[in-house]
């Protein structure tokens, strides 16, 4: 099993190497290295978590087209190695708003597709009842290239979908550094305005190829790129989940309850969830919850069902 990410220190704790290596989809299996320990004491290799085959939406890595090195210089973003993300403005209990209640975008017990970059060569399913489109090109703050054609096919049956991520070395400080959150000193704030401007981008990304949705899907896979200190995941996705309240709209959530624990911990921010559970002989409708691993109810189950795509059905 190769890494997804491989992050090295160096014994003075002065740069981190990070090597992004292609990992294929099918690939599955345990991490062999503890991340969260690691990052407690400090010291040794830590290996981000593979990628676990559940559905199509697993795209992260195959946005990656090529191996590259890079190198984390002292400074804000070795605090994801060397110790937890600072309680201040930008922590996710602090700054998430109040939940609004939430309200299922679809019928219950409807049938459709969801659709994204990976299908723009490939015809499109007939209309559906239920129809998720996600707007990235497979991380944040990249856009899908038949965005527009792709939510014009959903009709008035779309929802839309948003890829969430870590911040890197590599990211532009435009999309941290200043924020609801506070001009940052610390890596939790970073992470906090990161996932709120991601979440703010994709909304003005989708509105520009005239595409709207009042329900937006969080995807938070580990096949995307992630620290491994949980506490700075959960303020990306709490900065998100403002984002899109203050929007107006409604925030859930795209993972498995393993992936989850894995990138956010404990964290349970009380948004709907949108299911994946891969090729299981189950029938959808036992996933069906009314609460889950994110503190909402289950509002929705992706499936292989034979279909070039992956099939959702509402509970």
């Amino acid at each position: 099993m190769r890494p997804l990410l491989s992050l090295v220190a160096t014994s003075m704790a002065v740069s981190v190497s990070i090597s992004v290596l292609r990992v294929p989809l099918a690939s599955a299996g345990p991490h062999s290295v503890d991340a969260k320990a690691a990052v407690r004491s400090g010291h040794s290799a830590l290996v981000a978590l593979p990628p676990v085959r559940t559905g199509k939406l697993l795209f992260g890595v195959s946005a990656l087209t090529a191996p590259t090195t890079v190198t984390l210089p002292k400074g804000l973003f070795q605090e994801v190695l060397t110790k937890p993300a600072a309680p201040g403005s930008g922590t996710a209990a602090q700054l998430a708003p109040p939940p609004p209640p939430v309200v299922s975008p679809y019928p219950h017990t409807s049938l459709g597709f969801d659709i994204s970059w990976p299908q723009c060569s490939s015809p499109f399913p007939g209309p559906q009842e239920v129809a998720p489109v996600g707007v990235n090109n497979g991380s944040a703050f990249t856009v899908n290239p038949c965005l527009s054609t792709e939510a014009a096919w959903a009709g008035s049956s779309l929802t839309l979908y948003t890829n969430l991520n870590s911040p890197t070395n590599q990211s532009d400080p435009s999309q941290w550094a200043t924020g609801p959150a506070g001009t940052c000193t610390d890596f939790g704030c970073v992470s906090w305005n990161y996932g709120y401007k991601s979440a703010q981008w994709a909304m003005q990304a989708a509105h520009d190829s005239g595409a709207s949705s009042k329900t937006w899907w969080l995807d938070v896979e580990t096949s995307n790129i992630w620290s491994p200190n949980t506490q700075a995941n959960d303020d990306v996705v709490a900065g998100a989940i403002a984002a899109i309240r203050q929007a107006g709209a409604q925030p859930a959530v795209y993972a498995t309850a393993r992936q989850w624990q894995e990138i956010a911990g404990g964290f349970s921010p009380g948004v709907p969830v949108w299911y994946p559970i891969g090729d299981t002989p189950a029938p959808p409708a036992s996933f069906c919850s009314p609460t889950s691993f994110a503190g909402g109810p289950v509002y929705m189950v992706q499936s292989l069902a034979g279909s070039p795509y992956d099939q959702d059905y509402t509970c």
